[in-house]
């Protein structure tokens, strides 16, 4: 990975697969070599060659970079050489993917502090407050009131029903779902991974407040059923900005079943982390800052993993496969319009944190949490890895996973692969070029087949100086 004072150029070149460098096992991969500049304004990495007998060749293309502007342009081109010319390995570097199972969950779960029944009785009617819409950190923010009536009480949760909206028997049915999910495993799952919630308001219990309010902070074709805010577990926060409470808030018109389920997972593991990182918290002083990506990547594997179900989050992983190359993992400003319950930022977001938290068998979870402010910082030293390592392994686990499901499909007709990606045919004798737009810490995914004969040198230039990182896999489709 270079960048170049003008293009930035990446010479990409594998030695034969089946000969002596390129891979030597399928866990292995190769690593951009530095390599010596070619002129004043070109940097060059050459890797190796492609010949004829690797037919079948994955290439990833990523960029690691979080504060690469908007996408830019990478234009592949691959030149005919001989075979004599073929570059042998000494500029290659090897590198091993670690993998390691999951943790268990009795190795990374902080002590629960159990609920206890409160003897008080808890007020009938309350008003909370909602933001109207949802502003970037630049923009102002209006609020509604949401008067409530209490619904139920168990030994968990107060359940309170906004006034305004009629009791009829789907919102009784609602009422029915959440209270029985909020005493359940679920949510004592939710809190052993990530802590308890706190008590701020002082009534032994966290409040779910049912209103149709959180569906009007969605898009079109994105409702929001569940809304958890940071400012509510900050003491000090003045209303309506913040409701000193412990509260969480849920959609009418939330479907029962496991979407519920995996709703108020999610929404309660916002609420821990919230009660976590922020229980001692000072409004005026507390200058710490969490990225809000990484907060939800964090809720979407805490929720997967404590109701079980991938309901929530599985359309949104099928929307990152369809168009990895425009699908940024890190966003700086998760609240503007464009990123806004971005259903291909979740996805990316739930991939790498569960393929992060799985490159460790310690408390990698907890000791993330542990961290003064959440985001790449925190990632690169928990993991004592820097973010360009990690976003290239990550990215390098997605191009073996779909060279696999390449191999698969065209050697045996299983399923098409899920992750979409591009194709190209290198011809004998002929010089080709392939153009590719991606994003910041975004990757892209070529399938290079080769014809019968022929050998060539693969050039990867981009349009700016945003780093890219090259990594060759073999497809190897019999």
């Amino acid at each position: 990975m270079l960048a170049a004072a003008g293009l930035c150029t990446v010479e990409v070149c594998a030695t034969s697969y089946r000969g002596h460098s390129f891979l030597q096992a399928e866990k292995e991969s190769v690593a951009p070599a530095s390599g010596a500049a070619k002129s004043d304004e070109l940097d060059s990495i050459t890797i190796g060659t492609l010949a004829a007998s690797e037919s079948s060749t994955m290439l990833v293309l990523g960029n690691p970079n979080p504060a690469t502007d908007g996408e830019f342009e990478v234009t592949l081109r691959s030149i005919p050489i001989s075979q004599g010319d073929r570059r042998r390995d000494s500029a290659l570097v090897r590198h091993v993917a670690q993998r390691v199972s999951s943790p268990s969950p009795e190795t990374v779960l902080p002590t629960t502090k159990s609920k206890t029944t409160s003897t008080q009785v808890p007020p009938t009617e309350r008003v909370y407050f909602l933001p109207t819409t949802i502003q970037s950190a630049q923009g102002t923010t209006s609020h509604v009131a949401v008067p409530c009536s209490l619904a139920t009480v168990n030994s968990r949760a107060l359940i309170y029903v906004d006034q305004r909206i009629p009791r009829d028997e789907a919102l009784m049915d609602l009422v029915t779902a959440i209270d029985s999910a909020s005493t359940s495993a679920m949510t004592e799952t939710v809190e052993r991974l990530v802590g308890s919630v706190a008590d701020l308001d002082h009534d032994d219990h966290l409040t779910i407040v049912i209103t149709p309010e959180v569906g009007r902070l969605g898009r079109q074709n994105s409702p929001v059923y569940g809304i958890t805010r940071p400012s509510d577990f900050i003491r000090g926060v003045d209303r309506p900005h913040g409701n000193n409470s412990d509260v969480i808030f849920l959609n009418s018109s939330l479907p029962v079943g496991k979407q519920l389920h995996a709703v108020l997972c999610h929404e309660w593991c916002h609420a821990s982390v919230f009660s976590r990182r922020f229980e001692n918290a000072d409004s005026a002083k507390d200058d710490r800052y969490d990225e809000d990506w990484l907060n939800e990547a964090i809720a979407h594997v805490v929720e997967v993993a404590s109701s079980e179900s991938d309901s929530n989050v599985a359309n949104r992983i099928q929307r990152y496969f369809a168009q990895p190359g425009k699908s940024p993992l890190v966003i700086r400003d998760y609240c503007s319009p464009e990123y806004w319950r971005n259903d291909t930022v979740r996805g990316a977001g739930y991939l790498f944190l569960d393929w992060y938290l799985k490159q460790s068998d310690d408390n990698r979870l907890q000791r993330l949490l542990g961290a003064r402010s959440l985001g790449v910082a925190s990632l690169e030293a928990t993991a004592q890895r820097s973010f360009d390592e990690l976003f290239k392994s990550w990215t390098v686990d997605l191009g073996e996973q779909l060279a696999r499901e390449i191999r698969d499909s065209e050697s045996n007709g299983a399923m098409s692969p899920r992750i979409t990606h591009h194709r190209w045919k290198l011809l004998a004798g002929q010089e080709q070029t392939l153009t590719l737009r991606i994003g910041g810490t975004c990757a892209d995914f070529v399938h290079i087949q080769c014809s019968e004969a022929g050998a060539w040198q693969l050039i990867a230039t981009n349009s700016t100086r945003a780093p890219v990182q090259a990594t060759l896999l073999p497809v190897d489709v019999q």
